[in-house]
């Protein structure tokens, strides 16, 4: 099971790119320099496709994709150039690699990505200050999603906004069985005005709201340890033309 720091990345990097590709409003940098390897400056390992400021709980983090000129190796020697702080390593597998290095009051995290054999290595990286990277472990202690019902007895686990493209996401925990929380949403969500858009796929725990131009994501699961259930929820704003 990947550490939970590597959970939190990934969701990050989703986060960052919305829900599907052809929603996502990115801004495109170009680096004149890819041979650089500075992984506080993700634009020296080639172009910057994606940059955004995100909420991250009480903190924030700048959320960065980047396509690496030089593959994997390029990443893996920024962080050995780092590593005799003693701060810094990383983890590089078949197709996924994780890693973190904190210098100077500031953490970046990363995780690289190998598509395929003729795709170029994505590189998703978070940066924060020392302060930042505290107020984001602790979640939010209330509902964020205004727009959204959320259970009664559920307790936030943590929230991330984008606004950069309008996304958010929240994840909760909740007493109630995945099946009780099933029929919560679809009475709840309904009076709210969301329709259903796509019916919950078979062990998936699935289900996709419309309202107006706004689309939300209900993921329903088991907990971990004490019994109850996981929701995660994905929201974005404006998603429909």
């Amino acid at each position: 099971m990947m550490p939970r720091r590597r959970n939190i990345l990934l969701i990050l990097a989703v986060s960052a790119l919305g829900i599907p590709a052809v929603v996502m409003q990115a801004r495109v940098y170009l680096s004149g320099d890819t041979m650089g390897g500075d992984l506080f400056t993700p634009a020296s390992f080639g172009s910057l496709f994606y940059k955004a400021m995100m909420q991250v709980n009480g903190g924030c983090a700048e959320v960065s994709l980047t396509s690496c000129e030089g593959g994997v190796a390029s990443v893996r020697a920024a962080f050995a150039a780092l590593r005799q702080n003693g701060h810094a390593y990383y983890h590089a597998g078949q197709s996924l690699g994780y890693g973190r290095v904190s210098l100077n009051g500031n953490t970046v995290s990363v995780v690289t990505l190998e598509p395929g054999p003729r795709s170029p290595v994505v590189m998703a990286s978070v940066l924060q200050s020392d302060a930042e990277v505290s107020a984001s472990a602790i979640p939010p202690v209330r509902h964020q999603l205004d727009d959204v019902p959320g259970p009664p007895d559920a307790r936030v686990l943590s929230f991330m906004k984008n606004a950069d493209t309008r996304t958010a996401l929240e994840r909760v925990s909740s007493r109630m069985s995945e099946e009780s929380l099933a029929h919560y949403y679809e009475d709840a969500m309904r009076r709210e005005g969301w329709n259903r858009m796509l019916r919950q796929a078979p062990m998936s725990g699935l289900s996709v709201y419309m309202k107006g131009r706004d689309i939300c994501c209900v993921r329903i699961g088991p907990s971990d340890s004490d019994g109850g259930s996981r929701v995660t929820l994905l929201h974005k704003t404006g998603a429909v033309n």
